[in-house]
């Protein structure tokens, strides 16, 4: 029944009404001072990367972490579309099984959170027993131990996204990327809990028993799962 309205005016403006919406929800991010926190670690990591890592932890704040944590399982879905898509492309006799996909996905995200938590939780326990005169709390350490995914991810998901050129030169590429993406995290790392441990004597010991913790659990995970 004509109401008066032609309807391509209708879907106009309700396209107009989605638009404002996504547009008022991501400035309300932007005004979130957890979402403003890791904005500002990414503008800084460019020019001041140790300052910013650093700054974040300096200014540490569970939420933060968490939606850190969040992004993180994201990227690792992602990552996982952008590796099919690579086998895809580049395998023959290639067989996809919905199961196994989604059950790596999960797989993933699940070994992410526990990587990340585990990391957080040995910084921790290490950094208190050595200290004794002040108490470091699970939001420092949590904020710290965000920072090596934080830094390494991005660069993953780029070399992921080169690697399905196929061509060899791109692959190569691809495994340099992974390279510098793993040095980054650990310096990242490494400025993070420079934050809260300042004797530069103990930071071998503080990161290497994190390392070497969470090395244990990813390993536990993915037998479990």
């Amino acid at each position: 029944q004509f109401n008066g309205q032609p309807q391509g005016s209708a879907q106009s403006q309700a396209f107009d009404n989605f638009t404002q919406q996504v547009s008022a929800a991501g400035q309300q991010l932007q005004n979130d001072k957890n979402v403003a926190s890791i904005i500002t670690f990414y503008k800084g990591l460019v020019k001041k990367p140790a300052q910013a890592a650093a700054d974040f932890v300096k200014n540490a704040n569970m939420a933060s972490g968490f939606i850190f944590i969040g992004l993180f399982a994201i990227v690792e879905v992602v990552l996982s579309v952008v590796y099919l898509l690579s086998s895809v492309i580049g395998g023959f006799g290639f067989s996809f099984y919905p199961a196994s996909f989604f059950e790596g996905i999960f797989s993933g995200i699940v070994g992410e959170v526990v990587r990340v938590l585990i990391l957080a939780a040995v910084i921790l326990v290490v950094l208190n027993a050595v200290h004794k005169d002040k108490k470091v709390t699970f939001a420092q350490t949590l904020s710290a131990a965000c920072l090596y995914d934080a830094v390494y991810l991005p660069i993953i998901l780029v070399a992921a996204i080169i690697d399905i050129i196929p061509f060899q030169f791109f692959g190569n590429v691809s495994s340099w990327l992974h390279t510098f993406a793993g040095v980054v995290g650990y310096v990242s790392i490494f400025f993070g809990v420079r934050a809260i441990e300042e004797d530069d004597n103990k930071l071998p010991l503080v990161c290497g028993l994190a390392f070497l913790a969470t090395a244990i659990g990813s390993t536990i995970v993915n037998a479990i799962f």
